[in-house]
């Protein structure tokens, strides 16, 4: 810990004002939006479960993949044109009108609408985090990323127990539309942090001396190391196919034992509290030892080792309990967002500048919603409690089978990395 608080320290004094204060900015930015999230994630569901209940859970994650694509097809053009400050500002406009909307038509007894504020839940966040994270892949270098995902993550895992806290205890004193539309605010500042770090933007997509405009499609930047992209998609898949595998048996059994409204919010709350103290603990304690200690190899496979563990033994055996289903699925979310996020992140190092960002959008925009998508078409059809336990295990295994080609692939395109 000591060795890592002196690298830290030593990059840190190496780094001009003006990165610092972008830093700084970026990092209280991942803080708000994080902290929006609990807030704005635990209304949404309990709304939505509240009106629709856990068996049409994934017609909603289906439609949230659909919207997600529509967002990637807008921002693949917009953000060769536009400063990304302004793209985030959209974003939080947007959100402020469909949050707000949807909280108006439901007020009007329109029950359809918490469809759409489910849906732009999903949306909003993946596109507000990946414009962070690509201001930070672009400008930091790879022995800075080692130092500073781990900071950067706890910022925003602090703001998500700030945010899983807040929630309960609105709940004694607010409805869940009142509760939902103070989340908005946070989305609102975020936005004013993001500007802040405008001054790192001008290395967001490394591409030498050309304009943003000239910089070719993600998918074009991705010649010569399509193998190892897919590799790489196809890990994040079968992590996502595991997760919200376990979010429908936690949803399923929610819903049963908790029938009040504002009780599934406060529920909901704590349980992304849990979430986010997890990963908090990873990213303060662990995080910054594993990444010293261990090569990314080796985190990579215990992250699937981990999850079959937690499979067994809390959603299989563990199944009929809510506090033990719980615990699984906030240990796997948490362990997602900590510690998978940070190696996953790392793995973009191994690439040129514009394929790094061309894979991180990919993966982060596409790959990464699209697999729930896929998971949620899957859940439609298929919702035997055996069916969803056997599969939980096998992913697991595949998971951790498909680490040894995909670092297998990373030396040959990227011999020094390891």
């Amino acid at each position: 810990m000591k060795l890592q608080a002196y690298a830290f320290q030593s990059i840190i004094q190496a780094m001009d004002a003006p990165k610092r204060r972008g830093l700084v900015a970026l990092g209280l930015s991942l803080f708000l939006v994080l902290m929006s999230y609990p807030i704005l994630r635990s209304t949404t569901t309990g709304l939505f479960l509240h009106y629709f209940g856990a068996q049409n859970s994934p017609y909603v994650w289906f439609y949230s993949v659909l919207a997600i694509i529509g967002c990637v097809f807008f921002y693949d053009r917009a953000q060769r044109h536009w400063p990304l400050f302004q793209l985030y500002n959209v974003t939080m406009l947007l959100s402020i009108g469909i949050f707000l909307g949807g909280l108006y038509l439901l007020g009007r007894t329109w029950g359809p609408s918490a469809y759409f504020l489910f849906v732009w839940k999903e949306a909003y966040i993946v596109l507000l985090v990946h414009m962070i994270f690509g201001v930070a892949n672009a400008s930091l270098r790879l022995e800075e990323a080692k130092v500073f995902y781990g900071p950067l993550g706890a910022l925003g895992s602090l703001g998500g127990i700030f945010g899983g806290l807040l929630t309960g205890w609105l709940t004694y004193y607010f409805a869940t539309e009142t509760i939902l539309a103070i989340g908005v605010l946070f989305v609102i500042l975020s936005a004013a942090a993001f500007y802040g770090a405008r001054g790192l933007l001008e290395c967001k997509i490394p591409s030498g001396t050309r304009t943003q405009a000239q910089i070719p499609s993600p998918l074009l930047s991705l010649g010569g190391v399509g193998k190892y992209v897919t590799l790489l998609c196809l890990v994040v898949a079968l992590s996502q196919f595991v997760i919200n595998l376990a979010n429908f048996k936690f949803d399923v059994l929610f819903t049963s034992l908790v029938p009040d409204k504002e009780l599934k919010t406060r529920y909901l709350g704590h349980l992304y509290t849990l979430v986010n103290s997890i990963g908090l603990l990873l990213q303060i304690v662990v995080l910054p030892y594993v990444l010293a200690q261990f090569s990314r190899r080796r985190i990579h496979l215990f992250v699937p080792t981990l999850f079959l563990l937690l499979v067994l033994g809390g959603l299989i055996f563990g199944g009929a309990h809510l506090l033990l289903v719980s615990f699984a699925f906030g240990a796997m979310k948490g362990t997602d967002y900590s510690l998978f996020s940070a190696v996953k992140e790392l793995m973009y190092y191994a690439l040129g500048p514009e394929q790094k960002y061309g894979a991180k959008y990919v993966v982060d925009m596409v790959v990464y919603r699209f697999s729930k998508g896929l998971i949620s078409v899957f859940l439609i059809f298929f919702q035997m409690p055996w069916l969803i336990d056997w599969l939980l295990a096998i992913l697991c295994v595949a998971w951790f089978a498909l680490i040894f080609p995909l670092f297998k692939e990373q030396r040959k395109i990227s011999p020094l990395e390891h």
